[in-house]
């Protein structure tokens, strides 16, 4: 869908009145005073109560309906507000009324006007002293909302449905959180980069934005709650386009979520790191964030899925640079043991880890890695049994832990990256908090091994080496560099988690996660047989040499 804005005035105004002769005079004498003081206006007349959706649909600045529309005691344009402004955030919604008296009802409606005009004041005409308030509330309440051509890919339906728990997408709704969420007025859009130089007279200048595109975040995680809006300047800016990631969701996740870039994000983060909160909105139970982004930026799992060793390989050699941590130099004692820790937030529950065991389990035992695995033990029974109780002995442990502050969802889509520069971006701080030390490393690795597209080893290869990899890192002993692309990386993760808190944390307890993080992603995402092959003998690794520990 596309809303195209008429470009001739600096406001839209709806007045709503039954009284026809009435409101027509309303009308002449704001517009009169308005012209007086150099202010273009559009303003629109309606009178019946059917007009209004058709008008609101028009996205005006301001919509000021009498309070009483069917006697001079009724109070249906307050009720009229209190419903239509819960749908239309970016509205501004104000009353006029000729019997200040039915303010005094205000206290009966869920939602108040923005400001209220006495309709005697408004006839015949309006005066100097009135006229000075008149016009402070109607500049202070011009959104722009008209001035921006607004694209909604239709890519993006499908997620947006999921991300606000929709029965059905609802195009209206997400209109009026991007709409509340930005109002379209420039300083928003361009707040990221702050103000610009225009080059001809050395003057600072914002530039005037002709459109917004709302599509998909390129190669972004299934099920992913954040889009891409870019903006581009109209054909007479110097500027170049921009752009913001868009995250949608429940009202309580939205919350949360800002909550976390307050505490977490904004004062702790590096600059070169950290998005900007660009604005925030709410629209019944639902809620949006915008955050600054650079417009070329794409995820990481897009670089993965390039197979680029070298950006790789930069990427984790820069966000985990222990001469530089910053949310990893705040460190804590984990309440409870680290297994109930990691069960409680990955699954739940004990039962629900059961299940989730048995369903990986299920999918682990028709794997190439398996069958190898179990001829070397010479019975396939006795493997699978085996391989169950190499896991069920880790986890009846009770082992103590560190946790410091950790992004908490580091997966490829959670990470931007800009070709060719070093800017790395995070996005997405719904679970960003104190976590285990090694969270944000387990993450990173396992999104290497589901979406690297490297030079990896055959099945009964990746095994072998997973095995010796993990055996050297518990005796001590930085693992060899092996000959392929998709283990040198994991190799890299693991020394950098190994190099931050090997004088706080035990490396055991990284594959301790990992094995735990990996039972979690096959009980819940479905995954290529090159990926299942890759997941399946880390676990089987992990679950082996740790239980032997």
């Amino acid at each position: 869908m596309t809303v195209t804005p008429d470009r001739d005035f600096l406001a839209h105004i709806v007045l709503y009145d039954d009284d026809e002769l009435e409101v027509q005079v309303i009308k002449e004498s704001m517009e009169k005073y308005l012209r007086s003081r150099d202010i273009s206006v559009v303003i629109d007349v309606i009178t019946k109560e059917g007009e209004v959706v058709a008008k609101l649909k028009q996205n005006p600045d301001i919509f000021i309906t009498d309070v009483s529309l069917e006697g001079s005691d009724d109070i249906l344009g307050l009720n009229l507000i209190a419903d239509k402004a819960l749908e239309n955030p970016h509205i501004c919604f104000a009353a006029m009324t000729s019997n200040m008296d039915q303010l005094k009802k205000l206290d009966q409606v869920s939602h108040e006007p923005e400001f209220l005009l006495p309709k005697t004041m408004l006839l015949p005409t309006i005066d100097e002293v009135f006229g000075v308030k008149f016009e402070q509330n109607i500049l202070d309440n011009i959104h722009q909302n008209r001035r921006v051509e607004i694209e909604i890919d239709q890519a993006v339906h499908g997620c947006l449905k999921k991300a606000l728990n929709l029965s059905r997408y609802d195009e209206s709704l997400v209109l009026s959180l991007i709409r509340q969420t930005l109002s379209f007025d420039s300083s928003v859009l361009t707040g990221s980069v702050s103000t610009a130089i225009d080059q001809n007279n050395g003057q600072q200048s914002l530039p005037a934005f002709d459109k917004v595109r709302v599509e998909p975040l390129k190669k972004a995680e299934p099920g992913s709650n954040s889009v891409v809006l870019k903006a581009t300047p109209s054909p007479s800016d110097r500027f170049s386009r921009m752009a913001l990631a868009l995250k949608f969701g429940r009202l309580d996740k939205t919350l949360e979520e800002l909550n976390n870039y307050v505490k977490y994000v904004r004062w702790t983060l590096p600059f070169s790191w950290r998005v900007e909160l660009m604005g925030a909105g709410v629209v019944r139970d639902k809620g949006i964030l915008a955050y600054s982004m650079a417009p070329d930026s794409v995820p990481l799992n897009h670089t993965l899925s390039n197979g680029n060793v070298d950006e790789v390989e930069m990427f984790l050699e820069r966000i985990f640079d222990e001469d530089k941590k910053v949310w990893y130099a705040s460190l804590r004692d984990g309440q409870d043991s680290l297994i109930d820790t990691l069960i409680k937030r990955y699954f739940g529950t004990r039962q629900e880890f059961a299940k989730s065991k048995q369903k990986s389990l299920d999918q682990i035992f028709e794997t190439e890695v398996f069958d190898h695995w179990s001829r070397s033990r010479n019975r396939r029974g006795g493997a699978e049994k085996a391989l169950e109780k190499n896991i069920d002995k880790i986890i009846s442990e009770k082992i103590p832990f560190k946790t410091c502050i950790c992004h908490g969802d580091l997966h490829g889509g959670n990470v931007l990256i800009v070709p060719n520069t070093d800017i790395i971006l995070f996005i997405d701080f719904e679970d960003t908090g104190f976590h285990h030390v090694y969270t944000d490393f387990v993450f990173i690795e396992n999104a290497i091994r589901k979406d690297g597209r490297f030079n990896w080893p055959d099945s009964q290869g990746h095994l072998e080496e997973e095995r010796a990899s993990i055996r050297s890192w518990l005796k001590g002993a930085e693992a060899e560099s092996p000959d392929n692309d998709g283990l040198k990386l994991l190799r890299t993760v693991r020394r950098k988690a190994h190099i931050n808190f090997r004088d706080t944390e035990p490396i055991r307890n990284y594959f301790v996660h990992s094995l735990l993080f990996t039972i979690m992603m096959f009980s819940s995402e479905k995954v290529n047989d090159e990926s299942l092959e890759r997941m399946a003998a880390h676990l089987i690794a992990c679950a082996e040499v740790v239980s032997d520990e």
